[in-house]
């Protein structure tokens, strides 16, 4: 009696495979950035190199899932964070979606309007780190100028040094909404309307601060634009008044 041929991975249905390889490579939203302590947040034992581990099973697994493995898998820059990128060739760096980095505005400051000066690239999500105390406050303009120019990049996420951050956050956002009131009505060259309009969100979950991108409100009169404002200036307003007086009875309890 001839035996039946066992099941083997590749003998699967496509959609199949496919369903286990994302299930292999899938991560946590906060993999390899760790909580808010006041010493580090980026993960020092986490190693790219794990996820991507898949891709080393054999050549076939490298045909079928190299696009994946690398879209689904998070990257850490630290240091000098535009060499470290250099170092990937532009063939991988077009499948990465997901990228960490040290909060170096100095080496960010540099990018145009693609992460990095990478055309190739486009992130489903950027993830910034800061790595001393007052990164973000120091911070405050040239996350501004980054918001405004940055393309290429769905979600921006900026994870402060310490946990005690919602006046950063409302800060930032309160800056944002006067940068783009500025370059709508009293600069020079207004009306002057950012390809992106990002949607703040504060995460208390992570302890970040979430910028989505999303479209841009087009060139409209001044009266209708504080119109279509106030709800979220009185938002954040209300938001610093709350976390203003709860620091003041935390400090004089």
């Amino acid at each position: 009696m001839q035996s039946t041929p066992g099941t083997t991975f590749f003998s699967l249905p496509t959609e199949l495979r496919l369903q286990i390889a994302v299930y292999a490579l899938e991560q946590s939203d906060d993999v390899g950035i760790l909580p808010p302590n006041d010493q580090v947040r980026i993960d020092p034992a986490y190693d790219t190199a794990t996820n991507l581990s898949i891709l080393l099973v054999c050549r076939d697994f490298h045909r079928d899932f190299g696009t994946l493995a690398y879209q689904m898998t998070r990257f850490i820059f630290a240091g000098t964070i535009i060499h470290n990128c250099c170092l990937i060739s532009d063939t991988k760096l077009r499948n990465v979606r997901k990228v960490v980095v040290e909060a170096a505005w100095l080496q960010i400051g540099t990018w145009q309007t693609f992460p990095f000066n990478k055309d190739c690239m486009a992130l489903e999500e950027l993830c910034v780190v800061s790595i001393t105390d007052d990164d973000v406050d120091r911070a405050i303009r040239p996350v501004i100028s980054l918001l405004r120019r940055l393309q290429n990049v769905k979600k921006i996420r900026i994870f402060p040094w310490h946990a005690e951050c919602r006046l950063t956050y409302g800060r930032l956002v309160g800056a944002m909404y006067k940068d783009d009131h500025y370059h709508r009505y009293d600069a020079e060259t207004a009306p002057l309307v950012g390809p992106t309009w990002w949607k703040p969100y504060f995460n208390s979950h992570d302890i970040s601060l979430d910028f989505v991108k999303c479209e841009a409100e087009p060139v409209m009169a001044e009266e209708d634009y504080m119109v279509m404002m106030k709800p979220k200036i009185d938002e954040i307003m209300d938001w610093m008044d709350r976390w203003s007086t709860l620091r003041v009875s935390i400090l004089n309890a």
